[in-house]
């Protein structure tokens, strides 16, 4: 038996590899690699088909994986893998999106891909999109088997009006000939139709359906619990009798029975009414419960209906678009509603749930918009989440009572409340909720919170009013490190605690720049400033950082301010004494332009050095030029050099300054120090170092020269 089955493999995977036309690119190397993937592709399939045919899903899904890995233009490879993640009750949304692969490549090996039409179809009818569902049979060249016809009548049927449903009667009534034997036909003729209905067709399959029920219990004798149950709902007189009486003989169960035999005297209501309770217990139809709700009349009975309602802990499941699949469903808790789940398309993935507290809706979500949101007072919001593939998290906060919003009102059932006496509640799916997008949540926010990306563990808290945000905290876990003000919608400041001392001593300043003529800042630049604000990158704001102070001193002056201009430009000033007076500054003027600017000690004139590509070409206190000179070892420059000292002091003199600037506390700086028995003003700006003699004398009238200069 093993030959056998190896020989059939190995003829099967032949006749696939004979099958597909050879893949060529023009390019051999390439080609040979397609080729070779290709082949491990096919071996691939013939694995998975032959797992499939054993039932060995798990086993398929990794075949049929592995396959697309090496060649995804194989539809067969699709088709497996969607058939074996749907035994595998995978939700129908992931198995869609399979078979439409399938279908998009369109280029099948050895699988009927009739097989996969029907797959197709039976998936779309049975989430709402029936017409499509009877167009893919339909399409040339029409599939036809009992598959194909089943699908057809349901789907009909589903789609409701009045033509349809006679189609759908249509198919039951010759499937009935044509597929004698399968059950699947009058179970749908009977749970779509009504057993009060006096269509002469619908009377006419009826009594066949009833009287022939033996046959089709004798050929699915696992599946005729609910087939029986509702053919005795359809059945009458003696026929019914008999139905009852063989379904409890051989102890079938189902929560129609109470109905049906209620109604036919064999069971008491209160018999009845425990019978039902057995199954509420676990799930039961909602429209079932209240029919059978209707029939009970006796005050003991309806005493016991109130008591076990008022303490209700069951499980109720709705249908509420008419196609006859569940997709409401509510577990109780003390008689109250306490998870709600609803999927509309009933494809596996939950439209929304929602939590309550006895009965009152205090939180819920929308998993497949990873949507979480809380209710303060229903139906107003408190706080909601989400994140999408391009944000971060984002968390809204409303105001007490702002925005009213629910996908699902808490409604009395009014039936069964009165018929009862028990207050019960059954939740009520509002058609069409507004949409909360991000504008109608903006809008009515009064907090939104992101995570940051400027530090690790960070978030971003923004405040809100009126649909505009009007500040911005940050935080690094629960440590507060800067905070924003805003003017329509666009930063205007920050201040920020860079060493986490507690103290604000970076603020940046922000401005508009609606023509876009700045530049200012390169791509990048502006990427880190609207993280830093926003928490994401951001590209085409209409704002940029305009200047930065920093104090670092806690003395609420300025130790160091830097402005941005269009054209690249940039004014950075530093403030070294800390008297509220810059004491030098450099400016940007251009790529290659410079200025360096300080004040002279003795006329407190400022003195402005140009540079040219990093060399200072030009000295000027405004009314006098001054020659400057580059140290002859070392890169370090002499204003007004009268060379009145020997080149080893100049030297010397230069070693000094330069260790002297390095150890101050800013890349521009200016300081007077003695060397000898001359005093040296020296000036850092940049990269660019300089020295300008100051004779003792005029040093000694000139005291605290740097202090005494006006701004």
């Amino acid at each position: 038996m093993k030959k056998i089955v190896l020989f059939f493999l190995i003829f099967f995977a032949a006749g696939i590899l004979n099958a597909l036309p050879p893949v060529k690119t023009g390019d051999s190397l390439k080609d040979s690699a397609l080729q070779a993937n290709r082949r491990t592709a096919l071996r691939c399939l013939q694995l998975a088909s032959g797992y499939l045919s054993e039932k060995n899903y798990d086993a398929a899904v990794s075949q049929a994986s592995l396959g697309i890995a090496y060649d995804e233009t194989i539809s067969d490879l699709w088709y497996i893998l969607a058939s074996s993640k749907n035994s595998l009750q995978a939700p129908k949304a992931q198995v869609l999106p399979l078979l439409e692969k399938a279908f998009e490549l369109n280029s099948w090996v050895n699988y009927n891909r009739d097989n996969a039409r029907i797959m197709h179809a039976d998936i779309l009818s049975d989430t709402g999109h029936s017409r499509e569902a009877i167009a893919v049979l339909d399409a040339a060249p029409s599939v036809f088997s009992a598959d194909a016809e089943y699908i057809r009548a349901k789907s009909c049927y589903r789609l409701g009006d009045s033509d349809n449903v006679s189609k759908a009667r249509n198919k039951i009534d010759g499937a009935r000939r044509i597929f004698p034997d399968d059950t699947r036909f009058p179970l749908l003729f009977f749970k779509n139709e009504s057993h009060t209905d006096r269509n002469p067709d619908v009377q006419r399959m009826t009594r066949y359906f009833v009287k022939t029920i033996t046959q089709y219990v004798e050929v699915s004798p696992d599946k005729d619990a609910e087939l029986e149950i509702y053919a005795a709902w359809f059945a009458s007189g003696s026929d019914r009798e008999h139905l009852l009486k063989s379904f409890k003989a051989r102890g079938l169960s189902h929560p129609l029975y109470a109905v049906v035999a209620l109604e036919s005297g064999i069971m008491n209501q209160e018999q009845a009414f425990n019978y039902i309770a057995d199954f509420a217990d676990t799930a039961i139809d909602y429209e079932l419960m209240e029919e059978f709700i209707q029939m009970l009349d006796e005050e003991a009975v309806l005493a016991l209906a109130r008591e076990y309602f008022d303490s209700f802990g069951g499980f109720i499941q709705r249908d509420t678009d008419g196609d006859g699949i569940s997709n409401l469903y509510v577990k109780y808790s003390r008689g109250r509603p306490q998870d709600i789940f609803y999927d509309s398309e009933q494809d596996g993935i939950l439209d929304w749930n929602v939590v309550c507290d006895y009965g009152s809706p205090v939180s819920g979500s929308f998993p497949s918009r990873k949507m979480n949101f809380t209710w303060d007072k229903f139906p107003y919001l408190n706080m909601l989440t989400y994140a999408d593939d391009s944000l971060p998290e984002l968390s809204f906060g409303f105001v007490a009572e702002g925005l009213s919003w629910t996908p699902v009102l808490i409604r009395e059932d009014v039936l069964i409340s009165s018929l009862t006496g028990s207050r019960f509640f059954f939740p009520q799916v509002v058609e069409k909720p507004e949409v909360l997008d991000a504008a109608v949540l903006l809008r009515n926010a009064s907090s939104l919170e992101i995570p940051g990306k400027e530090r690790e563990n960070s978030r971003i808290r923004f405040t809100v009013l009126d649909g505009e945000i009007v500040t911005a905290d940050y935080f690094q876990g629960e440590s507060e490190f800067a905070r924003a003000w805003f003017k329509n919608n666009l930063p205007d400041m920050r201040v920020c605690d860079k060493d986490g001392d507690g103290l604000y001593e970076v603020s940046e300043f922000y401005a508009v720049d609606n023509d876009r003529k700045m530049q200012v800042h390169s791509l990048e630049d502006i990427r880190s400033v609207t993280v830093n604000l926003f928490g994401i990158p951001s590209e085409g704001k209409q704002f940029y950082l305009k200047m930065v102070q920093i104090d670092m001193d806690g003395d609420t002056s300025p130790d160091f301010t830097e402005e941005y201009f269009d054209g690249n430009g940039k004014i950075a000033s530093w403030d070294n004494d800390s008297d509220g007076k810059w004491d030098v500054r450099h400016v940007i003027i251009s790529g290659n332009e410079e200025q360096s600017l300080f004040y002279d000690v003795m006329t407190h004139r400022m003195i402005t050095v140009t540079s040219m590509n990093g060399k200072p070409v030009e000295v000027s206190d405004g009314i006098s030029a001054f020659e400057i000179t580059k140290d002859s070892v070392y890169d370090f420059y002499w204003i007004g050099n009268d060379f009145s000292h020997s080149r080893d002091f100049y030297e010397s003199a230069a070693k000094l300054a330069l260790k002297t600037l390095a150890a101050g506390s800013s890349s521009c700086y200016s300081t007077v120090f003695e060397f000898g028995d001359v005093r040296i003003l020296a000036v850092k700006t940049g990269n660019i170092c300089l020295g300008k003699i100051v004779a003792q004398k005029e040093y000694s009238e000139a005291e605290g020269g740097l202090e005494n200069h006006d701004e």
